[in-house]
């Protein structure tokens, strides 16, 4: 069983670049089960629309958070924590990453104390591997114009920040665990940066 995370920014291509290493993993014969966040669960789904709704231009970034974390554990126990038992490659379309930051390091309330509350959201499931997807920021912004929902429309310097969020903890504490890929280029080309990784870390 391996439990890997693709993550990255809003318009880095995350849910596309999980179809594909899920298809090329069942391609080979594996078990995989592809889910996403916010949602994957009907409870988690309503959270969802909670958090993506443009409507909701007031919600404090303490709600944000713990909607999250209560979509997250609801996921972990409903389907990520069943699947793994039952030695399922498990790939989640962005984790607690996302939280450490959209909220703890680009909506300042501090990595470590976003840290905190995962770690009673998940009860300490860790991802054997996250992949972060990497743009430059006018790409990946340009992939995300024209509206889109409540998080997409932060603005520039949020998502800025959000940028340096990501190659910051790549590069920090969770570097052991944490693969940074090029997301320029062809679906095909970057697909194949996401297998050779998943490919350097579980079969060696």
């Amino acid at each position: 069983m391996s439990f890997v995370v693709i993550e990255g920014m809003d318009g880095v291509g995350k849910s596309t670049q999980a179809v594909c290493l899920m298809e090329r993993l069942r391609g080979e014969g594996e078990r995989v089960l592809l889910t996403k966040e916010p949602g994957g669960t009907e409870i988690g789904e309503q959270i969802r629309a909670l958090l993506l709704d443009k409507r909701h231009t007031r919600m404090c970034v303490e709600t944000e958070l713990f909607l999250y974390m209560a979509s997250r554990s609801q996921l972990i126990f409903e389907v990520i924590r069943p699947a793994l038992r039952v030695g399922k490659v498990v790939i989640s379309d962005r984790y607690v990453l996302s939280s450490l930051v959209y909220q703890g390091f680009a909506g300042g309330l501090g990595v470590e104390e976003v840290q905190q509350v995962a770690r009673l959201a998940t009860k300490g499931l860790q991802p054997d591997l996250m992949i972060v997807l990497d743009l430059p920021l006018q790409v990946a912004l340009r992939r995300v114009s024209g509206g889109g929902d409540r998080m997409e429309c932060k603005g520039e310097g949020f998502f800025r920040k959000v940028r340096e969020g990501y190659l910051s903890l790549a590069d920090g504490s969770l570097a052991r665990r944490v693969e940074v890929v090029d997301a320029l280029g062809e679906v095909e080309e970057v697909a194949e940066r996401v297998y050779g990784v998943w490919c350097r870390h579980f079969r060696g």
